[in-house]
């Protein structure tokens, strides 16, 4: 029987030491969970601060600037539409300007053909 009791003995201090092993590997990682959360929150924090520091800049800083670009390129694609127009207008009237000026020259062909004859 003692050496049942030895066995039991010692099962039992395996089992002490188990357990307080356990307990200190359960509270170390309790402690090492606790320490990674609260890093994942400050660093979420950090990028929350971030995001919003980005979306004030881009609301006051780069939404008037691309605003200001667009009317830009509106402007000045209506000018480009103006000189367009006034460029077929002039093509128009130098276009109606040659025309007259050979009806003018075949008129004074014809006279100096009249003359001649």
């Amino acid at each position: 029987m003692e050496q049942n009791e030895k066995i039991l003995e010692l099962l039992q201090t395996m089992y002490s030491e188990m357990k307080d092993g356990f307990a200190r590997v359960d509270s170390e990682m309790k402690e090492g969970f606790a320490r990674v959360d609260s890093e994942m929150k400050d660093g979420f924090a950090r990028v929350d601060s971030r995001i919003d520091k980005l979306q004030l800049s881009i609301e006051h800083d780069l939404t008037p600037k691309i605003e200001a670009l667009f009317d830009g390129y509106t402007q000045t694609t209506e000018q480009l539409q103006n000189i367009d127009d006034k460029v077929d207008k002039l093509q128009k009237t130098v276009n109606e300007i040659s025309i007259k000026t050979l009806v003018l020259d075949n008129s004074l062909i014809d006279l100096k053909l009249r003359r001649v004859t």
